[in-house]
């Protein structure tokens, strides 16, 4: 009797998120929502410019390294190592920092390569295939023991 039903477990994953209107629409939302909650306090109006000015850049650098990380490609290979492949085909091997956040609808993966420069992949079914984010999910969960 032949039971395949582990077999897709095994085999690497690859996910390339790409950019999405609605997760770039939330993060402007939630940028124009604390400027508005700044501008509706009583502190002096050059602080509120201050804040606005600075709900504006982290708004640019929000929107810049979401557009980035939508190039890279996050990929989990058969003995759980993380790797990030670039455009060029170029891979280096990451490592998950703190502050997964998993959720059958969306998931939130933070990995940092060997220079500490950290890499947030936001991983939905709006950016992704279904089939990698399955895949994903169930390896995140269920960990291989050695």
């Amino acid at each position: 009797m032949n039971d395949d039903r582990g077999a897709g477990f095994d085999l690497p994953i690859q996910i390339g998120p790409h950019p999405s209107l609605p997760i770039l629409g939330v993060i402007i939302a939630l940028h124009g929502g604390a400027a508005a909650c700044v501008w509706l306090t009583s502190l002096p109006l050059w602080i509120k410019l201050a804040a606005f000015v600075l709900a504006g850049g982290s708004l640019l650098l929000t929107g810049r390294r979401y557009r980035y990380v939508a190039r890279l490609r996050l990929g989990l290979n058969v003995r759980d190592q993380w790797f990030i492949i670039d455009r060029a085909g170029n891979s280096r091997p990451v490592t998950p920092v703190s502050g997964l956040f998993l959720h059958p609808a969306l998931a939130i993966l933070t990995v940092a390569d060997e220079e500490s420069t950290v890499y947030p992949f936001i991983i939905s079914p709006l950016n992704t295939d279904p089939d990698s984010r399955r895949r994903l999910r169930v390896r995140l969960r269920f960990r291989k023991t050695p």
